[in-house]
């Protein structure tokens, strides 16, 4: 597993710059939409608690997430070089 170093929260900016992340619960996927052909180099996944999940090299703009537990996670991820962090439901 890798650990990033440092971490950003989303903002409108972000949105802009790299896209819109979320969940799509029905999927069972994280969804990155983007106008400008962004894709998520990498990534690791943590329960609230901080346990981490899953972790990997990604190349692309969805990634499967099917861990059934409900509950609160939080994403790190790496686009354009920039590192990036956001919560989300499953």
């Amino acid at each position: 597993a890798f650990l990033l170093p440092e971490h950003r929260v989303i903002n409108d900016f972000d949105i802009k710059e790299t896209g819109l992340i979320f969940y799509d619960k029905k999927d069972q996927k994280i969804k990155l939409i983007s106008n400008n052909f962004n894709i998520i180099t990498n990534y690791q996944i943590f329960s609230i608690d901080g346990k981490l999940l899953q972790s990997d090299i990604a190349n692309a703009n969805e990634i499967n997430f099917t861990n059934s537990n409900t509950g609160i996670y939080i994403i790190k991820y790496n686009i354009n070089g920039k590192l990036f962090s956001t919560k989300f439901l499953n």
